[in-house]
């Protein structure tokens, strides 16, 4: 019975603390291509922003973290031109209008659907992935301050 409870407890040990984790796409690998559609109903592409470095933000109107970190972004965004930032949103349109009327952003706010989430691995928001002009995953982690994005710029 001992030797049981030994392997079953070394097959949960992996999960354990597994709620703060997300598996992640590797540094240098090339970032899915994707479209979706965003608030004003245009095409949004990873395609439309070759030569420019893209901070994709994965995030929910109905999670705590994410609607703590949604008046920072268009601060960060202001203070980080050289980085074009795509939100995406697993709200419904209303919710995510909501986002752009609430926080006046100005990038562009788009339906996050489960095909693209699998496609980035993505099992826990707010969740951002910094991407570089040649389309290259940088980096890619949980957040949930400001100071944490500029980590990801600064990991470039």
């Amino acid at each position: 019975m001992r030797n049981l409870q030994r392997e079953v407890l070394g097959a949960l040990l992996p999960l354990k603390g597994s709620s703060r984790t997300q598996e992640t796409l590797p540094k240098r690998f090339p970032a899915p291509g994707f479209e979706t559609i965003d608030t004003e109903g245009n095409l949004v592409s990873l395609a439309g922003y070759h030569d420019t470095n893209v901070l994709l933000i994965f995030a929910s109107p109905t999670c705590n973290a994410c609607q703590a970190i949604y008046p920072t972004l268009k601060e960060f965004s202001d203070d980080h031109p050289e980085v074009e930032i795509i939100l995406l949103s697993n709200g419904d349109d209303d919710q995510n209008k909501g986002l752009v009327l609430d926080y006046g952003y100005e990038f562009p706010v788009a339906l996050l659907t489960k095909e693209l989430s699998d496609s980035y691995l993505i099992s826990t928001v707010p969740f951002a992935y910094l991407i570089d002009d040649n389309g290259l995953i940088v980096s890619g982690s949980i957040f949930s301050k400001y100071s944490q994005l500029g980590e990801l710029l600064d990991s470039k």
